[in-house]
């Protein structure tokens, strides 16, 4: 009975590595060609933020207070969606962080991901304020 348990376990383990895979996040990469493409582009950081609790979707509202905006007309604040399940390209702001979003207007606020969201200190976040303010110039 035991090699049957270690046989199950085993399978049980292998279906959640494969199904992990299947669901992980994956991000196309933003570069000089596709930079520009989406509605809003602005540094911000977390003024306030609380969860949605719509069923099936996973949702946090953020209102960030815009430092400095590249594309879009957008106010000192805005309303962020985004989703907070990693799994789901969702992303947790963390307070005081200024992030480098890239996002699109939906139903009054301003929806990203983890693919649409950088800490403005890490290095990705450094690579494309770099792209941004030599495409600025």
């Amino acid at each position: 009975m035991s090699g049957i348990k270690q046989v199950l376990a085993l399978c049980f383990i292998f279906a959640c590595a494969i199904s992990a895979d299947a669901v992980a996040c994956s991000c196309a990469e933003i570069n000089e060609g596709n930079i520009l493409k989406p509605e809003y582009i602005f540094i911000g950081f977390v003024s306030e933020g609380k969860g949605l609790f719509e069923p099936h979707k996973n949702e946090e509202e953020y209102l960030f207070k815009v430092v400095e905006s590249f594309k879009g007309k957008i106010g000192e604040f805005v309303n962020v969606k985004a989703r907070s399940n990693p799994m789901a390209c969702g992303i947790g702001y963390r307070a005081n962080v200024y992030y480098l979003i890239f996002g699109w207007s939906s139903n009054g606020f301003v929806r990203t991901g983890a693919c649409g969201s950088f800490p403005i200190d890490s290095k990705q976040g450094r690579r494309l304020f770099g792209l941004l303010t030599t495409l600025a110039e």
